[in-house]
């Protein structure tokens, strides 16, 4: 299910929206991957369509939906901020609840990305609205049951040379500074790379920085999925859908400055193909061995899971990997969000569409195992396949929980068709 941008104009006021709801509490283990859904969306004031991956922090999840919340500004509503609480003793119930409702003005609108917490806070972006509806950085305090949350926009987006458009999660630096991407805008209105850098000790507002802006064509174009960082170096990467030698997006990385204001050094990693590589690319992941691990969405075929393996010496071609072809029968296809790592290098993610159900292509979650010895296959293992009372199309990147229980949301689906929070067991 894909968001369509309603570009009209919104009112603004300040409003924090509670509601609490009962969830289905997740089976008991068993041998095989057991499945429950913690939360269904009614699509009225605790929101509709969760497109975003969750978040944890002291033990509650936090996430967004791009509808819903009940503003008069957008025709589905624009969106809400929400928690899930885990339920007190075994047996009983999660409990959901709004923390904050756009109303579609100067707040902004449709979150169509996740959360990521820093220092107790909740950091996050709104697709449209802000000052002239090209999105914005928020913040939302505190957090923690109980209380009101105040919404405070760090950046509103001007189009032009500042961004358009914020459609991906966030990174917090390791200084509290914030890293993101825009959709569009920038000099050729292809996306932008930028950071946020929180006020010093006597206050005032968020510095933002344009760390790099696409140039379209062979450059890429609109980084839909975020960034990551390499905590020891300092070197981000990241993935544009578009643009690249053939036109099918690329992954690449910024190289910070020798010199306090100097500029990022850009470079491409890997052209995509439309081979066995896949095309139009979604979110990264880091690894240990600092490796890039990520998914595409297909063109010719259904989607692919890679790896990209780092040279040993600076200057060289990166490799690239395909872990996994999508699309065989009762396998999944195109996934829209990047990978997690588990016990044992095991990775898992979902896929959008595909899956075993009959007469429905709800999509499905599934594993990734490392072979056994260098140069083997990994094997894929769909996990999980949708059906609509249980959800339909997770787009979220899942949250891979301690206790070996997979987290995620659906778009649609659920006893009310809006979405749902669901949770995977692992034997």
């Amino acid at each position: 299910m894909k968001i369509t941008r309603s570009r009209t104009g919104f009112l603004f006021s300040s409003v924090t929206l509670w509601l609490a709801w009962a969830v289905a509490a997740i089976p008991a283990t068993a041998q095989t991957p057991e499945f429950g859904t913690l939360l269904n969306f009614t699509g009225g004031p605790d929101g509709m369509t969760p497109v975003g991956a969750l978040v944890e922090y002291g033990g509650i999840f936090y996430g967004t939906t791009a509808r819903g919340g009940g503003s008069p500004a957008c025709t589905y509503g624009c969106g809400t901020v929400f928690a899930l609480t885990p339920p007190p003793s075994p047996g009983t119930h999660w409990t959901g609840s709004t923390l904050y409702a756009f109303m579609g003005g100067n707040d902004g609108s449709t979150p169509v990305a996740g959360l990521v917490v820093g220092s107790g806070v909740l950091y996050g972006t709104t697709e449209m609205g802000g000052s002239v509806n090209r999105g914005t950085v928020f913040s939302l305090t505190p957090l923690g049951p109980g209380g009101t949350r105040q919404e405070t926009v760090l950046h509103s987006f001007a189009g032009g040379d500042d961004g358009s458009y914020p459609t991906a999660t966030l990174v917090v630096g390791s200084h509290g500074e914030l890293y993101g991407a825009t959709e569009a805008g920038g000099s050729s209105d292809a996306g932008t790379v930028f950071s946020l850098t929180p006020p010093g000790p006597d206050g005032g507002p968020w510095t933002k920085q344009l760390l790099y802006t696409f140039a379209g064509g062979a450059d890429g174009a609109n980084p839909l999925k975020g960034v990551v960082i390499d905590p020891n170096s300092g070197e981000i990467y990241g993935t544009t859908r578009k643009g690249g030698t053939q036109l099918l997006g690329t992954v690449f990385s910024l190289t910070p400055p020798a010199s306090s204001g100097g500029p990022w050094t850009k470079a491409t990693i890997h052209n995509f193909m439309n081979f066995n590589d896949g095309a139009y690319p979604n979110g990264l992941l880091l690894g240990p061995d600092g490796a890039l691990y990520g998914t595409t969405s297909g063109r010719s075929n259904e989607g692919t899971a890679f790896s990209l393996i780092p040279p040993v010496s600076p200057g060289r071609v990166w490799a690239l990997t395909v872990l996994h072809i999508f699309g065989a029968p009762n396998d999944g296809a195109l996934p829209e969000a990047g990978l997690v790592w588990g016990k044992g290098g095991v990775l898992y993610g979902t896929t959008a569409r595909g899956g075993n159900e009959v007469n429905c292509s709800c999509g499905t979650v599934f594993s990734l195992t490392p072979p056994a010895s260098p140069g083997g296959s990994w094997a894929e293992q769909v996990l999980f396949d949708f059906y609509p009372p249980s959800g339909l199309g997770p787009e979220g990147t899942l949250l891979y929980g301690g206790s070996g229980i997979l987290y995620g949301t659906t778009v649609g689906g659920g006893s009310s068709a809006y979405g749902t929070v669901f949770a995977l067991e692992l034997p």
